[in-house]
């Protein structure tokens, strides 16, 4: 799958399928906030982006999941439009690991 690429003031950033680094972070943020009851309401990109501008994590989430030159960016900057469309890539390139994610939140609750 093509990586998705942004423009950032002035920067060009990417994200493609997570790699084994990115997922050992992901897995350490999730089983940080899993326990979170809003957490467990996310269903979608925008319950995602407003959880996490709620719980004043979206700075760490970008930086996660995008590659390149971040070093100075002000997050607070970026358009909405910009953070929808970083976030429903993320989704769709790595579909398959979120719902093995999601099913297995779901099955250790239960």
């Amino acid at each position: 799958m093509e990586q998705g690429k942004y423009q950032v003031q002035g920067r060009e950033l990417h994200q493609g399928e997570m790699t084994l680094g990115q997922t050992k972070r992901v897995l350490k943020f999730v089983a940080a906030y899993s326990d979170n009851p809003d957490f467990k309401k996310i269903k979608d990109v925008k319950s995602a982006i407003q959880w996490l501008l709620e719980n004043d994590l979206i700075d760490q989430a970008l930086d996660l999941i995008l590659t390149g030159d971040k070093q100075g960016i002000v997050w607070d900057d970026l358009s909405n439009s910009v953070l929808v469309e970083i976030g429903t890539d993320f989704l769709a390139l790595n579909r398959e690991w979120i719902k093995k994610l999601k099913d297995s939140l779901v099955k250790s609750k239960n």
